[in-house]
């Protein structure tokens, strides 16, 4: 009796444990492009000027279907952020997301998307 105890107890922990585990995919193809709470824009953690995030990322050789996700606080500068979506997309690029949260997983079902 106390062994089907602790075979049942054992088949509840192993198997349960498959039903409770996440994935997160990190998206290492988007570029990495920070507003921060003062007003510096930052590309792969180095300062770039507003007006140069375009030239950034075609040096950078980011393609011009990537999606581009950009950091901002929460306390937004909405023209310094309108300045660099026109920049990106006078460059070709698609309108980028702004994001208050690194966006950290990809959606499993559509991963090229």
């Amino acid at each position: 009796m106390r062994f089907f105890i602790v075979l049942a107890f054992f088949c509840v922990a192993v198997l349960g444990a498959g039903c409770t585990t996440s994935r997160v995919i990190e998206d290492t193809h988007a570029p990495e492009i920070i507003i921060d709470r003062f007003g510096d824009v930052t590309f792969h953690g180095k300062r770039v000027a507003p007006e140069q995030v375009a030239s950034a990322l075609i040096s950078a050789k980011i393609p011009k279907t990537a999606k581009i996700r950009i950091l901002v606080p929460h306390q937004r500068d909405h023209l310094l952020m309108r300045a660099i979506a026109d920049n990106l997309t006078s460059a070709g690029y698609r309108p980028p997301m702004f994001v208050t949260d690194k966006a950290a997983t990809i959606d499993l079902k559509n991963p090229t998307n």
